[in-house]
């Protein structure tokens, strides 16, 4: 069976390895973000984004259990993406495309980001890859 883009692992979309390593660590996949990964996000994407991240904090939904999410802009995306991780930061449970985040980023909105609490923003407000 011939070879597709998406198990290549020299371009790091492969999610068929189920860590990605990033910032000096290594994190899992969820089996759901594995079986249904969100098309043109890369491993190598997730890794740039947890390794330079425009901001991060924590999300509650309304069940009240929690996330960590990391928002992030990487080479040749034009929108930031956001990797959520599990509340203790051991597994990503997703990432995707984030165009609302994108748009209040760069109108200078960072209130809208106020719905996450502990929230921080890195000081180099450049957007990585951009």
């Amino acid at each position: 069976m011939p070879s597709t883009r998406k198990d290549c692992p020299s371009c790091g979309s492969s999610w068929a390895n189920r860590s990605v390593t990033a910032g000096g660590r290594t994190r899992m996949t969820t089996q759901h973000m594995t079986d249904n990964p969100h098309p043109g996000i890369t491993k190598k994407m997730v890794a740039h984004v947890l390794d330079n991240w425009n901001l991060r904090g924590v999300r509650t939904e309304a069940n009240g259990s929690q996330s960590r999410i990391y928002p992030g802009f990487v080479p040749r995306i034009k929108n930031m993406v956001r990797v959520v991780a599990s509340w203790d930061d051991e597994r990503i449970i997703s990432d995707f495309q984030d165009r609302n985040a994108t748009k209040q980023w760069h109108e200078g909105n960072r209130a809208y980001f106020n719905r996450y609490t502990d929230l921080e923003e890195r000081d180099d407000e450049s957007e990585s890859g951009l």
